[in-house]
């Protein structure tokens, strides 16, 4: 009875071993596969509104980054980063990753009127690659309300 016992525990423990390997192996390709599937050129960084943001603070614009193949394929659960040039600058979810289609949303808002640059890194921890769209996003100085205004 021992000997059954312990031939089951055996087997157990052989299956587990061979599920972690396996599961190593997987993802040790699939890191290596996922380095060389973005490529620059098909991805794209948009930014909404495309007209003027008020430099209050509150007022904000969407940054999506959409990462695609070679093949035009999106490219699934890579770390994007998101920064602007300029200064007062505030973003939201600046280091996150990309959905299964591909896309991360960042929020920016900004206290200082002028114009920003929004740059693009993917996997920015880890041989980054700055994405060559660059869009702008025109913050202006708020409009004072006059007393009839208010």
């Amino acid at each position: 009875m021992l000997s059954l016992d312990l031939k089951r525990i055996l087997c157990g423990l052989m299956s587990a071993l061979c599920v972690v390997w396996l599961a190593s192996c997987h993802s040790r390709a699939r890191s290596k596969i996922e380095k060389t599937l973005v490529d620059p050129a098909a991805c794209t960084v948009t930014v909404d509104p495309q007209v003027e943001v008020y430099a209050d603070g509150s007022d904000s614009a969407n940054v999506t980054v959409t990462l695609f193949d070679r093949g035009g394929n999106p490219v699934a659960f890579r770390a994007v980063q998101v920064t602007a040039t300029g200064s007062d600058n505030s973003l939201e979810q600046t280091s996150l990753l990309t959905d299964e289609l591909g896309v991360a949303t960042a929020t920016i808002t900004s206290r200082r009127a002028e114009t920003k640059t929004i740059l693009a890194v993917v996997d920015p921890g880890d041989g980054p690659l700055l994405l060559p769209q660059n869009p702008t996003i025109r913050f202006v100085a708020p409009k004072q309300l006059g007393p009839a205004q208010k």
